[in-house]
């Protein structure tokens, strides 16, 4: 992994700002509508069940899932997720969502597109539609981006 990321990094660090102002970056992410239970509580010895140290929870908690897109000039639309997402849902989101946001930021029509590596966005059937659209994506950054999550819970477990 440290292997990967360095040639990633390596490959990158000549790029301009003026690159990197042409990507639209992109991310799915999941928000529990509720506490979903890990929560730090301090107490003395003896208080486990004083009414101040206890909460309830909801062992299931509703959440929504969400995508979206930004860019150096601007934020793409919000797309709310109600099911699974495959390869062919992932390029009706696409074609939904990165492309009206594209086309406003990028009236010349030249982006690079950044996703990470969840296996709808690496499907065949997902590149074919890039290459169709005539989308430059961006290599997976995925190896970055798992970095950044790795930091961040080993940040919150402190």
């Amino acid at each position: 992994m440290k292997k990967k990321r360095l040639s990633w990094a390596r490959e990158h660090q000549t790029w301009t700002t003026e690159q990197w102002k042409k990507v639209i970056f992109s991310n799915e992410s999941r928000f529990c509508l509720f506490n979903d239970g890990c929560q730090k509580v301090v107490r003395h010895k003896g208080e486990q069940f004083h009414p101040a140290c206890v909460s309830s929870q909801v062992k299931f908690p509703p959440s929504v899932m969400v995508y979206g897109s930004m860019c150096t000039y601007g934020v793409g639309s919000l797309c709310f997720i109600h099911r699974n997402v495959n390869s062919q849902y992932y390029c009706e989101i696409m074609a939904d969502h990165l492309i009206p946001t594209a086309k406003f930021y990028f009236t010349d029509n030249q982006f690079i597109y950044q996703q990470d590596g969840a296996p709808c966005h690496r499907a065949k059937n997902s590149m074919a539609w890039f290459e169709e659209q005539i989308i430059t994506v961006l290599k997976c950054l995925e190896i970055v981006l798992t970095l950044i999550q790795s930091n961040q819970h080993g940040a919150n477990e402190k």
